[in-house]
């Protein structure tokens, strides 16, 4: 009997389980920790030992769920969780998609690369599970991974992630690092490139997304996958020893899994490159790869040739000579290449691009920027449905991914981490949006109507290119094919503002895919092949497609009726009506099934006799008794051979279409991506014109002009969670003016962080091509958006809150640029007051003098306010969230602490304090209280 053949207590139940124990014992310690094993028991799931604990607590938020079976390892028990279909779907999508699958560290683990954080609240050690393994039982305790998968390799769960693919972009990324001594790039190559300044190492990237999905952008100033979805992006550039803008290329490509190769001699140092490096992507949350310690350096430029001759377009390797001409960029290709498994498939053949990646073309964040401005939703260590904070508008993504289409979420998610740096684009995405903002018809109807029920084109046309489509697939290109000249009918009925650039960019391109020599001709074929009557009860292919077909549906229809004829007869001549007290049915026996007649257990009694004396009794049940004749069996079996031979018939048919449907994959890409980029315009539209608040359309500046102008600016994320109004402010930035640094102080919770936030996110919709939550804006294009917003520490990595307040404020030094915008907050309370307040002082100096960046600085040293070239603004006391021009007089620490009912012993002593503290005098302890507590 197989492991859990006997449900049963005791005896072999539980010898089964100690089996099993001993079994996974033996195997945890070579499993990656980053692995979760899931063991498939046909019908069911589980997990075991941290496993189960990392799934109890992260997706049942209850260890109750926990079962404990017979002895594992050193004879304790295994802890279990057994999982029906559902929720194993969502440990899939919490391990693949949304990476909240924290499991205990224990003897499971052994030492790796793995990611290793703390969680909040008990200081429980836990290891990211970011690679899930399905096992399948070979009997006798022998398993075996059936199925296994990455952030970046979703294919094999596919089924189980059938709804969040729609949010998944599995973005892969190779990285190289080398030190500057090597000299083995060409430094003609680098110039332009971000960091060149300061730089300690050259660094080569390549990226892509094996899966082609979600790459097509329409028009200029699309995502760094634009044009073509089936793109290996390269570039190598110097960085500093922060690796700044190897940051920024990670928050922008959205990478959900890296392969790392770190050349230095001094890699395998605490402090070396290879542990920053690492924690560059500890810090965006993506899973890495090592290079294998000792491996032969494999990399061959020729063979690199070779094998991007394969994968491009035409072959025509010359179109990579680019990417060819940068060696370390070379290396990373080359890397990525194998990891992703690109050359594995011969469906890839043919079909990339390889080029040069841009690196001056997005605006830069690092990790610290997006967390501080909110662009993604935060997910907590202790991951499940409550890991993420809050929900739809808990970050700029649940704001603005207000598409009807899978495509126009996933493009809003992709715009979100990749501002614009060109000013005509940013204007060409805005008098789009404000085409829709300013017709009301307009807006709704393209969303309600013509992009409502969409389907996801990208996903489709990866099916169709893997020839795994069906026809339910094809009929639902079918059904968008046909509403193409409808929507471009709509939108040209529109006469307002920008209605030409809507026409040219969007009409005129869909019209040119929808005519008779492209689209239409994917409706002829469908329209020919698919029976489309019988459709959406059946999807089968129409007898008229094939001779053979239109032959055996003759046969099979033939067959049909002489059973029914014989039906008749039987019925007829037991002296009952067909259909009635008799009725034709189907007997199920060892996976077959064949018709038969069931007549009611009522009627049965009164033909007894003569039913078993000329009739063969196939089953008697509750319901009646399910017979047959010699000449019905006959005609059935006919008819199931039949039917077998028209079904191969059906599926060969099949893969002939959806082979001919292939030929149509480029036209539906570029229809994916027009659609996608008004879905996603359409959206942003909404959002301006649906909020609680104005919202208004930003006056983009080139650069060199340095403002920032907002009136009435306000916060979009927090304005949706108050009952109330929010209390909008402005601000007047403009360089040489005295404003392009400003010092914000004033009490706690008054305002100070929301405001330097909400002038970051308005700078970033703005960028965007979004409208901005203000009544005006007028915003200079702006390289980087840094944000020193809140510390956390990572007692693991060894890194205090204030280590990681330096480490963040370190690389804004670093990487700032006249050009970029600034956003600190409560820099320096991590140490001694004097240690804080010199730098404090000093980073705002270097950034106001040295740098000359925009700068916001939001502070409780008051010292500050003196620097010259510094314009001061406060919040007042008692909190009415409105800034003020000039300094704060305090910030009133202990008034909010007497709101909040501290005890009056203590409010008296912290004034005291305060006073000779103002006056340098020094600390003495309070008189002792009469009063004595034990």
């Amino acid at each position: 009997m197989g492991f859990f053949g006997n449900k049963g207590k005791g005896g072999q139940w539980d010898r089964d389980q100690a089996a099993f124990g001993r079994y996974y014992a033996k195997t945890a310690s070579a499993t990656d920790p980053r692995v979760l094993r899931v063991f498939d028991r046909n019908g069911y799931y589980t997990c075991h030992g941290n496993d189960a604990l990392c799934v109890a607590k992260g997706l049942f938020r209850n260890t109750a769920v926990v079962k404990y079976w017979g002895a594992g390892a050193n004879g304790a028990k295994l802890p279990t969780v057994n999982l029906n279909k559902a929720s194993y779907e969502n440990v899939c999508r919490m391990v693949l998609v949304d990476g909240t699958a924290f499991a205990p560290t224990g003897e499971e683990t052994t030492t790796t690369t793995a990611t290793v954080t703390t969680s909040a609240g008990a200081g429980e050690a836990t290891v990211k599970k970011s690679i899930l393994h399905v096992y399948a039982s070979q009997g006798s305790q022998s398993w075996v991974v059936a199925k296994q998968g990455s952030p970046s390799k979703l294919e094999a769960f596919e089924e189980e992630l059938s709804v969040d693919l729609d949010s998944a972009q599995p973005v892969v990324l190779s990285v190289v690092v080398q030190d500057k001594n090597r000299k083995e790039y060409d430094q003609s190559l680098l110039n332009g490139t971000a960091g060149s300044c300061q730089a300690d190492h050259v660094v080569g990237v390549a990226f892509c997304n094996p899966q082609g999905e979600g790459a097509t952008s329409h028009g200029a100033g699309g995502s760094l996958l634009e044009h073509n979805h089936h793109a290996i992006s390269s570039c190598e550039f110097l960085d500093d020893q922060h690796f700044c803008t190897l940051e920024s290329l990670v928050i922008q490509s959205g990478a959900k899994e890296c392969y790392v190769h770190v050349l230095d001699q001094e890699a395998k140092s605490r402090g070396g490159s290879r542990a920053k490096v690492l924690d560059v992507f500890d810090r965006c949350g993506v899973l890495v790869t090592e290079r294998e310690a000792g491996k032969k350096d494999e990399f061959s430029p020729e063979q690199l040739e070779r094998d991007l001759g394969r994968l491009v377009e035409g072959g025509f390797v010359e179109r990579c000579r680019e990417v060819l001409d940068r060696k370390v960029a070379s290396r990373a290709t080359q890397n990525l290449l194998g990891f992703a498994e690109l050359l594995t498939d011969k469906r890839n053949y043919g079909k990339w691009d390889v080029r040069v990646h841009d690196n001056g073309k997005h605006m830069r964040m690092d990790a610290a920027a997006v967390k501080a401005l909110n662009v993604t939703p935060t997910h907590h260590a202790g991951g499940g449905a409550s890991s993420q904070i809050g929900s739809h508008f808990s970050s700029l993504t649940g704001l603005l991914s207000r598409g009807r289409t899978a495509m126009g979420k996933r493009l809003a998610r992709t715009w979100l981490k990749q501002p614009l740096l060109g000013r005509a684009q940013i204007d060409e995405r805005l008098d789009v949006v404000e085409a829709f903002a300013s017709d009301l018809f307009l807006r709704e109807e393209m969303r309600d109507h013509y992009l409502r029920g969409v389907p996801d084109i990208d996903r489709l046309v990866r099916k169709l290119e893997r020839g795994t489509a069906t026809l339910v697939d094809l009929c639902l290109l079918y059904r968008c094919s046909g509403r193409l000249d409808l929507l471009c009918d709509h939108l040209e009925g529109y006469k307002g503002p920008h209605a030409d650039l809507v026409a040219r960019k969007y009409v005129s391109s869909l019209r040119q895919c929808h005519d008779k020599d492209h689209l239409v001709k994917f409706e002829e074929l469908l329209e020919a092949a698919i029976d489309l009557d019988r459709v959406p009860e059946e999807f089968l292919i129409s007898p008229q497609y094939s001779d053979e077909l239109l032959a055996l549906h003759g046969e099979k229809v033939e067959a049909e009726d002489a059973i029914r004829r014989e039906a008749e007869s039987i019925a007829e001549d037991l002296g009952l009506v067909l259909d009635k007290s008799v009725k034709f049915e189907w007997h199920k026996y060892s996976n077959k099934r064949e018709r038969c007649m069931r007549i009611t257990s009522k009627e049965e009694k009164a033909v007894r006799k003569h039913l078993q004396s000329n009739y063969t009794i196939l089953e008697t049940r509750k319901d009646g008794t399910k017979f047959v004749n010699s000449k019905l069996k006959h005609l059935a079996k006919s008819l199931r051979g039949i039917t077998e031979t028209y079904d191969k018939t059906q599926e060969e048919l099949v893969q002939q279409v959806v082979t001919v449907a292939q030929s149509f994959s480029g036209l539906w890409q570029k229809v994916g991506g027009i659609l996608g980029e008004l879905d996603c315009l359409c959206g942003f539209a909404d959002v301006a014109c649906s909020g609680r608040g104005e919202w208004s359309r930003p006056k983009v500046l080139d650069s060199s002009q340095g403002k920032i102008a907002l009136r009435g600016c306000r916060h979009p994320l927090v304005e949706e969670g108050l009952e109330q109004d929010f209390i909008a402010n402005d601000l007047e930035m403009e360089k040489g003016q005295g404003s392009w640094a400003q010092l914000i102080t004033g009490p706690n919770m008054g305002g100070k962080s929301t405001y330097i936030r909400q002038v970051g996110v308005a700078v970033l919709l703005a960028q965007v091509g979004m409208f901005v939550p203000a009544r005006g804006a007028e915003i200079s294009i702006r390289d980087a958006i840094f944000a020193r917003v809140g510390a956390g520490d990572c007692q693991m990595r060894g890194v205090s809150t204030f280590m990681a307040e330096m480490l963040e404020t370190s690389a804004i030094l670093k990487a700032a640029t006249s050009d970029s915008l600034v956003i600190i907050d409560e820099l320096g309370r991590g140490t001694s007051t004097q240690d804080g307040l010199g730098l404090a002082q000093a980073v705002c100096e270097h950034l106001m003098q040295e740098v000359g960046a925009a700068t916001l600085f939001a502070t409780h040293f008051h010292e500050l306010t003196n620097l010259e070239g510094v314009t001061n603004k406060h919040v007042g006391y008692p909190l009415d969230y409105q800034l003020r021009p000039g300094p704060s007089k305090a910030s009133f620490g202990i008034e909010v602490a007497e709101k909040l009912n501290f005890p009056p012993e203590v409010l008296g002593w912290a004034r005291d304090y305060e006073t000779r503290l103002s006056k340098r005098v020094k600390l003495t302890p309070p008189a002792a209280s009469h009063q004595h507590h034990s």
